[in-house]
C-alpha cells in the first residue's frame, strides 16, 4: 500500500482500466473535503467514462478497515 498524490491515483486507476496492471486500486477519504471527488467518479461510471466494475463493490471511498479487507481479498476480473 502506497500513499499517492491524486494525478497518480487517476494514472494507477486509468492503467488498471485498459489492463496495464491487475492491482487493486483504493482510495480512501478520511474528511468530507473531497465530496466532489467522489461526485466526479459517480458521474463517470454513469455516463460509462470508466467501468461499473471499478465503481460497484470497489475500493473507492470504503471505510478503512473495507479497504483494507477488499486489498486483502483482491481477485482480479477480466
Amino acid at each position: 500500500m502506497r500513499i499517492l498524490t491524486l494525478e497518480e491515483f487517476i494514472e494507477v486507476f486509468t492503467w488498471a482500466q485498459l489492463g496495464i496492471h491487475h492491482k487493486p486500486c483504493g482510495f480512501l477519504i478520511l474528511i468530507n473535503n473531497y465530496d466532489p471527488l467522489v461526485s466526479l467518479f459517480n458521474h463517470m461510471a454513469e455516463q460509462h467514462f470508466s467501468y461499473e466494475k471499478y465503481h460497484t463493490g470497489s475500493c473507492l471511498f470504503p471505510p478503512a478497515i473495507n479497504l483494507i479487507k477488499k486489498f486483502y481479498n483482491y481477485h482480479h476480473q477480466l
